[in-house]
């Protein structure tokens, strides 16, 4: 084949993957953002059945990511072993979310018994069309004596 032809074949293919590219990234649907109700609704599904001792259950709405890394039985160790005061706190309090593409990043604070609080930040994942939990981070307990500030509904 001649040089020149093989440089305009080539150059045409580039330019149609392009355009392909482009129209595909202009067709395809906007993803809607999550609605804060949809992602507490995750965290609070998982509270309820590692409260029911239902680790397989609460499983389910961790990350495929997270569940390739920490098999079903770690994980009911570690929610045992780890998360214990958080699974039988008196109530839990939900604070504000930020969303950082496919990710979201929920405050929530659980209240024990004596009025303890220990927070927490949830990173929850898109996946497949579903919201996961990623990741919690458990953060030091707030001193005796410090309440959440705001209005009870």
């Amino acid at each position: 084949m001649i040089p020149r032809a093989k440089i305009t074949l080539i150059g045409l293919l580039l330019a149609t993957c392009g355009s392909a590219a482009l129209l595909h990234h202009h067709t395809r649907p906007p993803v809607e953002p999550p609605t804060h109700r949809a992602l507490y609704a995750i965290i609070f599904e998982q509270m309820q059945a590692m409260r029911a001792r239902d680790y397989g259950s609460a499983y389910q709405r961790v990350s495929r990511t997270t569940r390739d890394t920490l098999p079903l039985p770690t994980f009911r160790e570690t929610a045992q072993a780890d998360y214990a005061a958080l699974i039988g706190a008196r109530s839990v309090e939900l604070g504000p979310v930020r969303l950082r593409g496919s990710r979201a990043l929920v405050e929530v604070y659980f209240i024990g018994w004596g009025r303890q609080v220990w927070p927490c930040v949830y990173t929850l994942v898109r996946e497949r069309g579903a919201w996961k939990i990623e990741r919690v981070r458990l953060l030091p307990r707030w001193p005796e004596g410090v309440r959440l500030t705001g209005v009870a509904a």
